[in-house]
């Protein structure tokens, strides 16, 4: 009996752009002008500079999945062939490009199911078009979330200090920054929801970085230097050992309404230093979650040199999962890990490195922190994910390998 073996489906759709390339190419020439340029094209055959531009752009390519990448829609492609047809292009140029043109349209709706699915499907085999393809299906989720959550920020930072707790204190101590830069009220009435846990029901409660208990005093936990803007209203509310902080508008909508949000706490005693050969959590961690819709996110982890020396951060974006935040020793929830292409850069010691127009007066933000809690900068190593349009809901997870103890 023949083969009916198909080939695999990467050399499917390769050939479909490479029959596309070859064949709209001959109908481009098969005219006395052969026009080449987009404003040529869209003017011989009646077509608008925009699809002008993304076929030359696709011609253009020599991989022929980046041809199908950039390349117009199968009707607008159909319309050129028709114009073709009248400007007297011979009938076998329009029948080899009429047919490359109907298995690229049976690609988009028999394989993939939509051109965003042949698009996601590129992505996979076409890393220079990954990015970009990724950035415009967030985008999208951005708006949709924008819309339905009624707040929007610029961008949103949260920071990590893990450092060697006081004289006599074997655990490491924990301070967590979050910004909230140009945080606005898109959709009158919208309320901002921050939960904190203030550790009422653990032994070591939530302080603010001037010392303050947070569950005695919640309004400490704001760092009043960096916040800009007139004030929102803001009341607390605690539910177990969380202190749930509303921030709210009042009449203030749109650009109008945009603040600058930071808060700051401190948690004592917090992170093993190490563990034992044969613990059954060596790894340890910190995990934030995308709760507000945000253009923009920073997560820097800053360590003392004397944390976990030799081990760097190993950052995971995942679903935020019916089991709430990200353990680092449950490997059942790698399976919920987002396959992004967000990464985790160290940026050396000190926090020059860490200065970004994104976040206003940030370099300042934590050598004031710093001098607070009388750290010193110049020991601190720095990593950071920088991510365009986080995926609402999900969550960033920096973990660790602890080092062993030693006998």
């Amino acid at each position: 009996m023949p083969d009916r073996t198909e080939p695999p489906i990467e050399v499917q759709i390769g050939e479909v752009g490479r029959q596309l390339a070859e064949s709209f190419q001959r109908l481009l020439d098969g005219t006395e002008s052969r026009p080449s340029a987009p404003k040529d094209v869209a003017r011989t055959y009646g077509m608008n500079a925009v699809f002008a531009q993304r076929l030359a752009a696709a011609l253009k390519r020599t991989d022929p999945l980046a041809t199908l990448q950039h390349i117009p829609g199968p009707e607008p492609l159909r319309r050129l062939i028709e114009a073709a047809r009248k400007k007297g292009v011979p009938e076998p140029l329009l029948e080899q490009a009429t047919a490359a043109n109907d298995a690229f349209q049976h690609i988009i709706r028999h394989v993939a199911g939509d051109r965003s699915g042949l698009d996601a499907i590129i992505a996979a085999w076409l890393p220079e078009a990954r990015a970009r393809i990724d950035n415009d299906a967030k985008q999208s989720a951005y708006r949709g979330m924008r819309q339905l959550k009624g707040i929007a920020a610029n961008t949103v930072f949260f920071t990590c200090f893990i450092h060697p707790g006081g004289p006599g204190q074997p655990r490491h101590d924990q301070l967590i920054l979050r910004g909230h830069m140009g945080l606005r009220c898109v959709r009158p009435g919208a309320p901002l929801t921050l939960s904190i846990r203030t550790g009422s029901t653990r032994p070591t409660p939530v302080e603010s970085i001037e010392g303050v208990s947070v569950r005695e005093n919640p309004r400490s936990i704001l760092i009043d230097e960096f916040c800009c803007g007139l004030p929102l209203e803001l009341s607390c509310h605690e539910i177990g050992d969380a202190a749930v902080y509303t921030f709210d508008w009042g009449d203030a909508v749109g650009i109008s309404s945009a603040r600058d949000i930071v808060l700051g706490e401190l948690t004592r005693a917090f992170f093993r230093p190490s563990c034992p050969p044969d613990s059954p959590r060596p790894r340890s961690g910190v995990t934030h979650g995308i709760s507000v819709p945000t253009a923009l996110y920073f997560f820097d982890m800053i360590l003392h040199k004397d944390v976990f020396p030799g081990r760097d951060p190993k950052m995971r974006v995942l679903e935020l999962g019916e089991s709430g935040a990200a353990d680092p020793n449950d490997e059942s929830r790698e399976f919920e890990g987002l396959d992004v292409a967000d990464k985790v850069d160290a940026m050396g010691l000190g926090f020059q490195r860490l200065r970004t127009q994104d976040i206003p007066n940030y370099v300042d933000l934590l050598e004031h922190v710093c001098g607070k809690m009388r750290w010193n900068p110049a020991e601190m190593r720095c990593y950071r994910t920088r991510i365009e349009y986080p995926i609402f809901g999900s969550q960033v997870r920096m973990a660790f390998d602890l080092p062993l103890e030693t006998s």
